[in-house]
């Protein structure tokens, strides 16, 4: 209609999720989705094959900077893990026995350290994950909630119309048109935050993941060096 403000996309708005906009010239991180595991720079992404999509790009750099914000001050998980991304060994093992026994000397460094500040950033996720949703269902009860009240409001004008046997067909076509239109933006509404809802849960499941994996690393590798 004249004078309406031209709706954004869905796509638009549910990426907006994680847009942060307190800094809008803050550069966007570059983010490899396909290799493995880390902080949230760099993750496998866990073999679904009937998961019909990939880690979101903005959702990966959303929860990577979750961590960055969370990071605890002094050398704990955070640092650890990264400190291994940067150790070119061959094997897994010691690439973490390497890196702890740089720090091992530190005041107060242990292996329960490091596990237990690992659980500190998997809370940081889970506060993440709180936030999206309240976000998320914003966006689900602006474009497919309010949308299907809409509908059924048409619907019973649609009726009335029926059982007034009105002559005026053509406000019937008219209902029955947007009824159709409505229905089809619902459908379509509904594909694609289901769709950006799995791709929230597959990165923030596999950063959670790689933490936890992580986690049992440091206890299996490192409980010895004590």
């Amino acid at each position: 209609m004249a004078g309406e403000k031209p709706k954004k996309s869905l796509g638009s708005m549910l990426k907006n999720i994680f847009i942060d906009d307190s800094n809008d010239e803050e550069p966007e991180l570059p983010v490899d989705t396909k290799t493995s595991p880390g902080l949230g720079e760099k993750f496998a992404i866990p073999t679904q094959p009937t998961q019909p999509v990939e880690m979101s790009k903005d959702v990966v750099n959303s929860l990577k900077k979750c961590l960055d914000d969370a990071n605890l001050d002094g050398y704990d998980y955070y640092e650890f893990v990264k400190a291994i991304e940067t150790i070119d060994m061959p094997s897994e093992q010691q690439k973490f026995k390497i890196a702890f026994s740089v720090i091992q000397n530190l005041p107060g460094m242990s292996v329960d350290l490091l596990i237990k500040t690992a659980d500190h950033y998997t809370e940081a996720l889970a506060e993440h994950k709180k936030a999206f949703a309240v976000k998320f269902d914003k966006v689900v009860k602006d474009n497919i909630t309010d949308v299907e009240a809409e509908i059924a409001t048409t619907e019973t004008e649609i009726n009335k119309v029926n059982e007034r046997i009105v002559a005026d067909q053509k406000l019937s076509a008219e209902l029955v048109n947007k009824r159709i239109e409505l229905t089809n933006q619902v459908q379509n509404n509904r594909f694609e935050v289901e769709r950006q809802k799995t791709e929230y849960n597959l990165a923030h499941g596999a950063f959670v993941a790689g933490i936890v994996e992580n986690k049992n690393k440091i206890a299996k590798y490192l409980k010895e060096t004590k």
